[in-house]
């Protein structure tokens, strides 16, 4: 009992934000259920897994990704020994483990053994998919497989798991509750075709994403708008890139439309996406030598990112930088002199960056 409160209180502790007490609270329980275990295994090691689990993710919420690993790793190994034992019981749990443990390794760039872990889930659920309660765990599992295929270049595998992943989500949302899911299934099947030059089937995927995801906003207003302008912004991209660029600066409109009502409810959350979405339009319009509507885009992309980049430099900079140097190539064009009272502060920032490198 214990050990349960100090499981609960890690991840309310987590909650708040108070993430090294939460990795103390979690630590204690991890050891209180290790000592259960030994004299109890069949009652406690599915606790230890969960226990241990949750200490990996609030290591990693520390930014310890290394030292979360092992926790991590230790728990889908006490999973696949429990479903081994149990498969009825613990199967699922270990191909869900797996799975999310995949991901885990791809944000470390050990992109071999997410592939690996990967490939186990996806067939693991293709055998629980017999019963079609699993076949969304399935579908998830192949979108999840194409994504890490993708991250190795293995672009043509990628496609056909992506390909099975919709295939599965287009039967499945029949039932509305999944047409979200279909949406964003569509989507990576647009990336996977984008990858392999397939543009206009790649327009085609994300489009039908987007029409998915336009019909769920207008049913639930607010919900959808951040995968809605998303998806618009990626379309305008594949649309760019076929030289369709009135229909990419269309498609980008629409998608700073909408990141702009976004940032303007929850600015912290949403100004990074506004302004890379800026900065993409301003390239589109640049395209169509529409100079002053870019100069524009860019500018508006900057004021947008200025905040979060003078609190969070280094991560912000890469974006901070494309879009000062594209508005100032726009403003070249039109030779017209940008403007000081914006870029000045910004300058002092990577010069401060730059210096403390």
């Amino acid at each position: 009992d214990v050990a349960r409160s100090l499981n609960s209180l890690g991840i309310r502790l987590s909650e708040l934000g108070r993430r090294e007490e939460a990795v103390e609270a979690t630590r204690e329980a991890v050891e209180l259920f290790r000592g259960a275990a030994k004299q109890w295994p069949g009652a406690f090691l599915p606790e230890l897994a969960g226990s241990l689990d949750n200490l990996g993710t609030h290591l990693s919420d520390l930014g310890r990704h290394e030292e979360a690993l092992e926790p991590k790793r230790e728990a889908v190994e006490i999973r696949r020994k429990l479903a081994v034992e149990q498969p009825a019981a613990f199967l699922p749990y270990f191909a869900l483990s797996l799975n999310n443990f995949s991901l885990f390794l791809s944000e470390l760039g050990r992109r071999e053994e997410a592939l690996a872990a990967a490939r186990e889930a996806a067939a693991l659920y293709r055998a629980l998919a017999e019963d079609p309660a699993f076949r969304p765990e399935l579908a998830a599992s192949l979108n999840n497989l194409g994504a890490r295929l993708s991250e190795l270049g293995r672009w043509e595998e990628a496609l056909e798991a992506a390909r099975e992943g919709v295939a599965l989500y287009r039967r499945l949302a029949k039932d509305p509750a999944f047409r979200p899911e279909l949406a964003a299934s569509l989507n990576n099947l647009g990336i996977h075709f984008s990858e392999l030059g397939r543009l206009e089937d790649a327009v085609e995927a994300t489009r039908e994403a987007v029409e998915i995801r336009r019909t769920l906003e207008r049913q639930s207003p607010g919900t959808f708008l951040g995968a809605l302008a998303s998806n618009l912004h990626t379309v305008g991209k594949h649309l760019s890139e076929l030289g369709r660029h009135e229909e990419a600066v269309e498609a980008m409109q629409e998608a700073v439309e909408h990141y702009r009502a976004l940032a303007k409810a929850r600015p912290e959350a949403f100004r990074p996406d506004l302004a890379m979405s800026l900065g993409a339009l301003g390239q589109a319009l640049r395209q169509n030598d529409r100079h002053a509507e870019a100069a524009e885009a860019f500018k508006e992309g900057i004021a947008a990112i200025r905040q979060p980049f003078g609190s969070h430099p280094a991560a912000f900079a890469p974006l901070m930088a494309a879009l000062v140097h594209d508005y100032l190539q726009a403003c070249e064009a039109l030779h017209k002199d940008p403007d000081g009272a914006l870029l000045d502060p910004i300058l002092v920032v990577f010069a401060r960056l730059r210096s403390s490198s």
